[in-house]
Order: C-alpha cells, then sequence, then structure tokens
C-alpha cells in the first residue's frame, strides 16, 4: 500500500518529467523560430535603395512604378 509521501514522490516524479519534456520542447520551437526568422539584409538594402532614388529624384516626378519598370529593363 502507497503511503501519501510515495504518492506525492511519484506525482513530483510525473510533474518533472512533464516539465523536462516542455522545456525540451520550447527550446526546440526557439531555435525553429530563429532560424526561420533570419533577417533578409538584401531585401532591406533594396527597398532602402529605391527609397534614396525616390528622394534623389522627387523633384523630376520620379514613381516607384517608373523605377520598378527601368530597373525590370535592366
Amino acid at each position: 500500500m502507497k503511503t501519501k509521501l510515495d504518492m506525492a514522490i511519484s506525482r513530483r516524479k510525473e510533474l518533472l518529467e512533464l516539465i523536462a519534456a516542455a522545456s525540451n520542447e520550447i527550446a526546440a520551437i526557439d531555435a525553429a523560430v530563429l532560424k526561420e526568422e533570419e533577417i533578409d539584409y538584401s531585401e532591406a538594402a533594396y527597398v532602402d535603395s529605391q527609397h534614396e532614388h525616390l528622394q534623389e529624384h522627387k523633384s523630376e516626378g520620379s514613381t516607384l512604378e517608373e523605377l520598378r519598370r527601368t530597373r525590370a529593363i535592366h
């Protein structure tokens, strides 16, 4: 017959195993998120170049659509 102490120790062991499993799953999720969310600096640089071009040529009435057409041709 199990005593209350034995049952408490058994339950504590179960809970610690669940916590360890949850911790491992959280670590795996974090690693996956970090791997997927690497920052693509090339896209940021492209957008920056569009903004710079538009700022430099705003007096000429240059638009983003014209810039995209020009870059698509080259």
